[in-house]
């Protein structure tokens, strides 16, 4: 009986899934087309992944379009959202907290939701898309898309809900279509919202610690996946004492800011406690020459000289920088190839490796040298890969696919 229970379950998702798809989305595709104003939830639970803001801006400025921010409680980062809000008061953006017990399209009914992340457990139940359904669902990712070959991480149900998806270029769309439920059916190549703000200049808001005189720039951004995570990208524990001897030993020449991936601190606080944890941020923020950034990081990727990683989302948006970067690797560089896409395999090869200490001092002194022996090749897969298609933007390509504008 039980057994039976479980199949009927089963079936009975697979049919609400496929009427939600095929019958339900292109019926409300074609009422939002026709509507003169379409109304558009932004979901926003941290500063940091919030990726679609120059989406929003394009939207605001349209005619047909009127997109809203909900800022929600991350079940991740209890204290991400007064981050996320003093960030959106700065920017005089209007927008409406929505509590855990609060329905997310309470007193307000949109056409299309657009989630800061894919997975529904970042979100309280009730402001999950599976109870959301009476809207559309657009995502653009809040990287740029990597990993391929992990369920957990490709084939998010929104990813199959969606009714469109966007990628960066054909070939990780079809490399990503492979893990999806519904091999892509959903996918469009529009390029995704952070790529324009990749290719924006820096603005003029100073984001790295003053110095008495000019010095090189490294940014060091560790994961948060050591121990048993199912990422396990993480070096952190290998040389959280390293680079801070490397930032005393370099003072004079160089000036590091700590960019941790933003669950580390949430991690630390499990394998180290809190006072721990704190201490050691505190030790980053104190020196002279080093700082600790969890927000918004395109400004300081923008102005940096180089960064030192081991994120495998940074290892294409990175490389818009155009400038030396080393991937920090656990074992043999042929396991972490083996887990993402062709873009990010060529991004990848693109980096200087680190194995160990040695290495790291390495590239911190070819850094300072100015020394840079992939500069060209850099420049060159820039250009054929890391350009949105169509020779507009993104966030343009995006805007015509929702109104189905044909070039």
């Amino acid at each position: 009986l039980i057994m039976e229970c479980k199949i009927i379950d089963r079936i009975k998702g697979r049919m609400g899934y496929l009427f939600y798809t095929r019958v339900y989305t292109p019926l409300k595709a074609l009422q939002i087309r026709r509507k003169k104003c379409i109304n558009v939830i932004f979901v926003v639970t941290e500063l940091a992944p919030w990726k679609t803001e120059l989406l929003y801006l394009a939207m605001l400025r349209h005619p047909r379009f009127n997109p809203v921010l909900r800022v929600l409680p991350s079940t991740e980062n209890e204290d991400a959202k007064d981050e996320v809000i003093g960030y959106l008061e700065n920017k005089c953006y209007p927008y409406v907290f929505v509590p855990k017990e609060v329905p997310l399209q309470k007193d307000f009914k949109s056409d299309i939701i657009i989630y800061q992340k894919p997975y529904k457990w970042v979100v309280f139940p009730k402001h999950q898309f599976v109870h959301n359904k009476n809207a559309l669902f657009c995502y653009a990712t809040y990287g740029i898309h990597n990993i391929v070959g992990n369920p957990y991480i490709c084939n998010q149900p929104l990813f199959n809900y969606a009714w469109q998806y966007y990628f960066e270029n054909t070939q990780s769309a079809e490399d990503h279509a492979l893990d999806m439920d519904n091999k892509g059916r959903n996918i469009l190549v529009t390029g995704v919202p952070i790529m324009d703000a990749l290719l924006l200049p820096p603005s003029n808001l100073e984001v790295w610690k003053s110095q008495p005189t000019l010095k090189k720039r490294i940014i060091w951004a560790p994961h948060f996946s050591f121990g048993d995570s199912i990422l396990g990208y993480s070096t952190f524990m290998k040389y959280y004492d390293f680079m801070l001897v490397m930032a005393q030993k370099y003072c004079d020449c160089v000036q590091f800011a700590f960019k941790p991936h933003p669950l580390l601190r949430t991690f630390l606080n499990k394998e180290w406690g809190k006072d721990r944890t704190d201490a050691y941020f505190l030790r980053w923020g104190d020196c002279p020459n080093t700082q600790v950034e969890t927000g918004q990081y395109l400004d300081l990727f923008k102005t940096s000289d180089a960064m030192i990683h081991d994120c495998s989302s940074f290892t294409c948006e990175y490389t818009y920088m155009q400038k030396p970067v080393m991937y920090l690797l656990k074992g043999k560089d042929d396991c972490h190839r083996d887990t993402v896409d062709r873009m990010t395999q060529r991004a990848f090869d693109l980096h200087y490796k680190g194995f160990e200490e040695a290495d790291i001092e390495r590239f911190i002194v070819q850094v300072i040298e100015g020394c840079d022996e992939m500069a060209l090749e850099r420049k060159q897969f820039f250009e054929h890969y890391l350009l949105p298609p169509g020779g507009k933007s993104a966030c343009q390509n995006i805007i015509d696919a929702i109104l189905g504008n044909k070039d």
